[in-house]
């Protein structure tokens, strides 16, 4: 059999966003930065599994507002970005490795649609 590819979603401003999301993490964050759009399915799911409903076309966007590790998200991040999606950080950048010597990271948002201005949703 062939390999199928996958591929994440584009997103429209009018259409609900879908957000995959923790129970337990960064939720007063959360909760604000959601509140910017009007129309909202929240997905709770595990780490891994967020990247996976990105990169399948099942969500738009997974907000991560408390630390995390480099190796708690890089494989996700691989497949995500494989699907056509991206991780980015509190200033609209890609997301990089190996950057700081305790390779924590303070927040990032992943999102399948790449062509939309998130950065704007970030400084809101």
């Amino acid at each position: 059999a062939q390999p199928e590819l996958i591929l994440s979603r584009s997103w429209k401003e009018e259409q609900p966003i879908a957000a995959v999301v923790s129970r337990r993490h960064g939720m007063e964050e959360l909760k604000t930065f959601l509140a910017q759009f009007s129309s909202l399915n929240l997905l709770y799911c595990g780490s891994a599994l967020k990247f996976c409903w990105l990169a399948e076309g099942l969500a738009d966007i997974y907000p991560r507002f408390s630390p995390t590790f480099e190796w708690d998200i890089a494989a996700g991040q691989c497949i995500l970005n494989e699907a056509g999606g991206l991780i980015i950080d509190n200033k609209g950048q890609e997301l990089q490795y190996n950057m700081s010597s305790s390779l924590q990271i303070a927040e990032f948002l992943a999102v399948a649609d790449i062509r939309h201005h998130w950065l704007h949703y970030l400084n809101s």
